[in-house]
C-alpha cells in the first residue's frame, strides 16, 4: 500500500504530483528589485480597468470607480484652471505691460504646467515604490506561512471532490487566505505624495515628511479660503454696481449688500453632500461660460480706449502681476485627482500640455483684448468696465450668480480639514448625532462669517486681495513645492541628467520664493496704505461734520 505521506526518496515534485491532498499553495515567486533604479512610471494596470479591487460575490458591493476619458480629463483641467482670475487678467497685464505680459503669462503657464507634471511624476513614482514595498511584504508573509500551508491536513470526506481530489473548503481557504492578498489600486493626493516622497527619500529628508504634509494641507486650506474671500468680495461689488446703475437700493453700500447676502451664502454652505455641491458648481460654470461669451461682444465692438497703453510697466507693479497671474493658474489641486481617474494614464502628459496651452492662450487673449479695450482705466474685474445698460447689468448679475454658486464647492476643502479638527480638539469629545449636526452648522456659519469679514476689510481692493492670495499660497503650491518634491523623489536614484534636473528644480523653487516674498510684501503694503488713507479721510470728514 502506498504511503499517505510523501516519500523522502525521489523527486519532491513527483511526490507532490501523486499526493494532491497535501498540496498547499505554491511558494511565492521571489521578486528582486534594483533599489538604485526608479520603478516604472506606468504599468499595464494603468491602461485597463481595474477589476482586482472588485468585491467578492459574498462581500458588500462598493461604488465603482469612475473612469475619465481623454476629453473629460482635458475639460476638467481647463475648468480647474479657469475661474475668477480670468476676469482680473486685464488689470494684471496693466501691472506688467502689454508686451511683457504676453511673455510673462507664457512663462508662468509653462512653469505651472511643468510643475504639474513634476507632481504627477512624483506621485506615480511614490505609487510604484508603494507597490514594490507591498510586493516585498506579500513575499515575506507567504514565506512565513509556507510551512503551515504545506503541513498534512486531515481529509474532510463531506467536502471531498473525487474528480479533482481536493477538499473544496480547503481550496477556498488557500485562495482567499491571508497569504493571497488582493492588490488594491493605489492613488495619492498632493499631501500624500509629498509625505511619501520625503518619508522614503534620502535619509536627511525623512524627518520633514510630516511637516511637509501638514504644510501642503495648510496651503490648500489657505488657497481655497482665500478664493472664497475674493469670491464674496466680487459678488458684493458686482451686485452693488448693478443696484447703483439700475437705481435700486441706491442708499446701500457694498458692505451692506454683502451683509444681506450672508444668510444666503450660509444656506448654500449647509449642503454637506459633495455630489450636490458639484451640481451647484456645474451650474455656476455654465453661467460663467455664458458670461464670457457675452463679454466678447463688448470687446470686438465699439471704440478702443484713448488712454495710454504701456508695453512694459514700472517694476514696482511687477509683483502684483505675478500674484494675480498665479491666482489665475489655480489648477494644481485638481491635476492628481483627474490623472487618478483616467482610463488610459499614459496619454495624460499630452492632455496636460494641451490643456495648459489652451488655458495660457485664453488668458493672454482675454486679458490683452480687455486691456487694449479699456487701457489704464481697467478695473480689478473687467466686468466693472462694462457700460451702463440692461445687457451689461445682466452680464454682471450672471457672473455674480456664477461665482456665488461656485463658493460652496471652494469652501468644501477648508470644511473637510477644519471641521473634524475643531470638533475633536476644541469643542467636545463625546456627543450625539443631533449635537454633532448643530455644532457642524455653527462652525460652518463661523467660517463663512470670517470670509465675509475679510472681504469687508479689503473693501474695494479686489485685485490686491487676488495678488496677495496668489503670491502667498498659490505660488508655493504651484511653483515651489512640486520641484522640491521631485528633487527628493529622484535624489537617491541613478537617472540621466539628474544634476541638471535638480538644478532646474532649485531654480524654479527659488523663482517661486522670490515672487512670493515680493508679491506678499507689495500687496500688504498697498492694503495697509489704502486702509490708513481711508481711515484718515473718514476721521477728517467726521471732524468737519461736527
Amino acid at each position: 500500500m502506498a504511503s499517505a505521506y510523501p516519500s523522502s526518496q525521489g523527486s519532491s515534485e513527483e511526490s507532490r504530483e501523486h499526493t494532491p491532498l497535501l498540496n498547499g499553495p505554491e511558494p511565492a515567486r521571489i521578486v528582486h528589485h534594483d533599489h538604485n533604479q526608479l520603478p516604472p512610471l506606468y504599468d499595464d494596470e494603468d491602461d485597463e480597468e481595474d477589476h482586482r479591487d472588485q468585491p467578492q460575490p459574498d462581500q458588500p458591493q462598493a461604488p465603482r470607480r469612475q473612469n475619465t476619458t481623454k476629453v473629460g480629463a482635458f475639460l476638467h483641467l481647463i475648468k480647474g484652471n479657469i475661474g475668477t482670475g480670468i476676469l482680473a487678467m486685464s488689470i494684471a497685464i496693466s501691472n506688467f505691460g502689454l508686451v511683457a505680459s504676453v511673455i510673462g503669462i507664457s512663462v508662468l503657464g509653462l512653469c505651472s504646467g511643468y510643475c504639474m507634471w513634476l507632481l504627477v511624476y512624483s506621485s506615480k513614482i511614490a505609487v510604484g515604490l508603494k507597490k514594490r514595498r507591498d510586493a516585498q511584504e506579500d513575499t515575506r508573509r507567504r514565506r512565513e506561512n509556507l510551512l503551515v500551508n504545506n503541513a498534512p491536513r486531515p481529509v474532510d470526506l463531506r467536502n471531498f471532490d473525487c474528480s479533482t481530489g481536493e477538499n473544496q473548503n480547503q481550496a477556498a481557504e488557500d485562495q482567499n487566505g491571508p497569504c493571497n492578498v488582493r492588490r488594491i489600486k493605489i492613488t495619492f493626493d498632493y499631501a500624500e505624495t509629498a509625505f511619501e516622497a520625503f518619508k522614503y527619500g534620502p535619509q536627511r529628508f525623512t524627518c520633514l515628511a510630516r511637516p511637509v504634509r501638514f504644510t501642503v494641507n495648510l496651503l490648500l486650506i489657505l488657497t481655497q479660503f482665500g478664493f472664497c474671500c475674493a469670491y464674496y468680495l466680487f459678488v458684493g461689488q458686482s451686485i452693488h454696481e448693478v443696484s447703483v446703475h439700475m437705481q435700486v437700493f441706491v442708499g446701500h453700500t457694498a458692505v451692506t449688500i454683502m451683509a444681506a447676502l450672508l444668510p444666503v451664502v450660509m444656506a448654500l454652505n449647509f449642503i454637506p453632500d459633495l455630489e450636490k455641491l458639484s451640481i451647484v458648481s456645474s451650474a455656476g460654470v455654465v453661467l460663467q461660460a455664458i458670461g464670457l461669451v457675452l463679454m466678447i461682444s463688448f470687446f470686438v465692438t465699439g471704440p478702443l480706449s484713448d488712454t495710454y497703453i504701456t508695453y512694459i510697466a514700472p517694476y514696482k507693479k511687477w509683483p502684483l502681476f505675478f500674484g494675480t497671474a498665479m491666482f489665475s493658474f489655480e489648477g494644481i489641486g485638481v491635476v492628481l485627482p483627474v490623472e487618478n481617474q483616467m482610463k488610459k494614464k499614459r496619454s495624460f502628459k499630452c492632455i496636460l500640455i494641451g490643456a495648459m496651452t489652451a488655458v495660457t492662450v485664453m488668458y493672454i487673449v482675454f486679458g490683452s483684448v480687455g486691456y487694449v479695450k479699456y487701457g489704464s482705466d481697467v478695473e480689478p474685474s473687467i466686468t466693472f468696465n462694462l457700460p451702463i445698460g440692461g445687457f451689461s447689468e445682466a452680464i454682471r448679475l450672471i457672473f455674480a450668480l456664477a461665482i456665488l454658486l461656485s463658493y460652496p464647492l471652494q469652501m468644501h476643502v477648508p470644511f473637510t480639514f477644519i471641521l473634524p479638527f475643531l470638533k475633536k480638539k476644541i469643542f467636545y469629545r463625546h456627543w450625539n448625532k443631533r449635537l454633532d449636526i448643530i455644532v457642524d452648522l455653527v462652525l460652518r456659519m463661523i467660517l463663512v462669517s470670517i470670509t465675509f469679514g475679510i472681504a469687508v476689510w479689503c473693501g474695494s481692493m479686489l485685485d490686491i486681495l487676488m495678488a496677495f492670495i496668489g503670491s502667498l499660497a498659490s505660488s508655493l503650491l504651484a511653483l515651489v513645492l512640486p520641484p522640491l518634491i521631485h528633487w527628493v523623489t529622484i535624489d537617491k536614484y541613478d537617472i540621466k541628467r539628474k544634476k541638471v534636473l535638480i538644478g532646474f528644480n532649485i531654480f524654479l523653487a527659488l523663482f517661486g520664493v522670490v515672487g512670493m516674498i515680493s508679491g506678499v510684501c507689495t500687496s500688504v503694503w498697498i492694503m495697509t496704505q489704502k486702509n490708513i488713507t481711508e481711515e484718515v479721510a473718514l476721521f477728517h470728514s467726521y471732524v468737519h461734520y461736527h
